[in-house]
């Protein structure tokens, strides 16, 4: 077992950001899910976007801290 963390493993605080942009832009896009979002300003959708990185990337072993 390696003592690296997932979050190295992942590739760090960019990578995570990457792939939460690419699971936002699917999920905010779905016809199914749309109604959660559709009534979201900008700027909510930015904090949904920062909670969810953080989130992920606290609960794999990086240095950032979530507050949701």
């Amino acid at each position: 077992m390696s003592d690296t963390s997932l979050y190295s493993r992942l590739g760090g605080y960019d990578a995570v950001a990457t792939v939460v942009d690419d699971f936002s832009t699917a999920i905010i896009n779905d016809p199914k899910l749309e109604k959660y979002f559709h009534s979201l300003s900008e700027d909510s959708l930015k904090k949904v976007r920062q909670l969810t990185v953080d989130f992920l990337c606290e609960s794999t072993g990086g240095p950032c801290f979530y507050l949701g």
